[in-house]
Order: structure tokens, then sequence, then C-alpha cells
């Protein structure tokens, strides 16, 4: 992670701790991300049965990429200028 930040922010030694640091806080704070596919499942299942029957009699819920996404910390859900 910290590689990646040095390569945004062209070697700033500060911002590159302080925003890394922050990250690995956000990590700490949120460390049942690993659950959340399954939470995911769960929820779908509740609030959308019918969907969440589809999705699972075409073996398609194995195959979303929701894993990476939370195990990302959600970060497509930025704007790529952010991200660059």
């Amino acid at each position: 992670m910290a590689s990646a930040v040095m390569n945004m922010y062209d070697g700033n030694d500060v911002d590159c701790y302080w925003i890394t640091s922050q990250f690995y806080k956000l990590w700490m704070k949120y460390n049942n991300l690993q659950s959340m596919p399954g939470i995911f499942q769960a929820i779908l299942k509740k609030e959308d049965s019918e969907l969440h029957g589809h999705l699972d009699k075409i073996r398609v819920l194995s195959r979303l990429p929701y894993n990476s996404w939370f195990l990302s910390v959600f970060s497509s859900v930025f704007p790529a200028e952010v991200l660059a």
C-alpha cells in the first residue's frame, strides 16, 4: 500500500506516511472485511430473495467481484482523478 501511495504523491514522505497510516487505521477499524462477502449474501437473501435465488441458481454469486471490492476498502467508489 505504501508504494502505491508513494507513486500517487511523487515521493512526498510526510503525506505518504499520513495517508498510509490512516488507511491502516481504517483497515483495522473494519477488520471484519473478510466476512463481508458472507454478510452481503445474507443481506441480499433477506432483502431480495428472488434476486439472490436467481444469482445463486445461475452460479454468479461466487464469481462477482464484491470480495475484492470489500478488501480494497471500497477504493473503486472514488473517481480515478482522485486516485491518480
